[in-house]
């Protein structure tokens, strides 16, 4: 309040006449993100009275229903204003908002509208990056308020900011059980269950185990919006999950056949034979194993096995290297192997009784 008398006192001498519009506005939007509201409230009662036509009045309508709930705890002057809003702009997006926002209220006004207000502040440090005030104001709005209509909101929502903006997932884990232990009807058990398996992807990394929650997701709550964002999240994972980097272009491999393929319980192992006569350089074999476990890895039955390509100068006699690669393990492991001159008369030797 004090920074908002300082800058009054710089524009006391200055006739409100001639103060633009946008400059009256941007005035009272500074004090609101300055986390001075009382000041705020009153800069834009001051812009509605010298504008009230202005482009943006109705904007600023909105901006002070919630600065009356937030800071006032005046529901009725809240209402009033939302009311008027969806009355004088029914299809206009502040008056949807609006329409939004008086139901929320409405419904939620429970308890003389104690727990909403603390929400609503929860809420706003939470869009001001204050993560741990806001993660404390829900807990309190649930510990506090454990009937109130607003409760199962504010624990989802605390849950959300333990894992999302603290990093706390066993705090947010248990947040999100007690959703689904104790609430299990609630439209926000869904949510729990889905944040629960975002627990298990931050805790044990994008792999088979948050691969198999978030199925378990898909698999009890199948069409809903829940489903599908665990989906998408399976499907970055699968898709991260065997993602094989490339450090070699097409061309610096060896024109090469595939020999034969052989899954086990393990691995998916591929054997290829590099065509022609000549040598090639210890780049040019593993820009080969790269081209071979790239294209064959997409073959395995099941995307769980690892890869491993045996690459020969002539197969099954010279080898000439062998790359493994596991989902999830990002680069895979290469082995090149030195041609041996005895190994290249080996190899001619064998071409030649092969075209006889």
């Amino acid at each position: 309040m004090k920074r908002y008398l300082l800058v009054l006192l710089v524009i006391a001498g200055t006739a409100h006449a001639k103060i633009p519009g946008d400059k009256q506005l941007a005035f009272a939007e500074y004090l609101a993100e300055q986390n001075e509201p009382d000041a705020a409230l009153i800069e834009y009662h001051r812009f509605l009275f010298f504008y009230p036509n202005h482009p943006k009045a109705a904007d600023s309508l909105y901006e002070m229903s919630r600065l009356l709930l937030t800071v006032r705890n005046d529901i009725p002057a809240a209402r009033m204003i939302l009311e008027r809003l969806v009355a004088d702009f029914p299809g206009a997006e502040v008056g949807v908002a609006a329409k939004t926002f008086l139901d929320f209220v409405s419904s939620h006004s429970d308890f003389k509208g104690e727990p909403l207000f603390r929400w609503l502040t929860a809420k706003t440090q939470a869009t001001n990056a204050q993560y741990a005030k806001a993660a404390e104001g829900y807990r309190l709005v649930a510990l506090d308020f454990p009937r109130a209509k607003i409760t199962h909101d504010a624990l989802y929502r605390h849950a959300m900011l333990l894992l999302v903006h603290l990093k706390k997932f066993n705090d947010a884990e248990v947040s999100f059980s007690t959703i689904v232990n104790n609430f299990p009807r609630s439209k926000w058990a869904p949510h729990a269950y889905l944040g629960l398996a975002r627990v298990v992807e931050a805790t044990e990394g994008p792999g088979s185990e948050a691969l198999k929650s978030y199925r378990a997701v898909m698999a009890r709550f199948p069409g809903t919006p829940v489903a599908e964002e665990a989906l998408a999240r399976a499907t970055a994972i699968e898709k991260s999950h065997n993602a094989i980097p490339r450090h070699f272009k097409d061309s610096e491999a060896v024109k090469y056949r595939i020999v034969s393929t052989r899954p086990d319980e393990k691995n998916f192992i591929v054997f290829i034979e590099f065509a022609g006569s000549g040598t090639p350089n210890a780049r040019q074999i593993q820009a080969t194993l790269e081209h071979a476990l790239a294209r064959t890895a997409g073959q395995r039955p099941k995307n769980h096995l690892s890869v491993r390509v045996r690459a020969y100068f002539r197969y099954p006699f010279t080898e000439a290297g062998s790359v493994d690669w596991k989902p999830g393990q990002g680069d895979p492991t290469y082995n090149v192997i030195q041609r041996k001159n005895e190994d290249v008369l080996k190899d001619a030797l064998f071409d030649l009784l092969k075209s006889r």
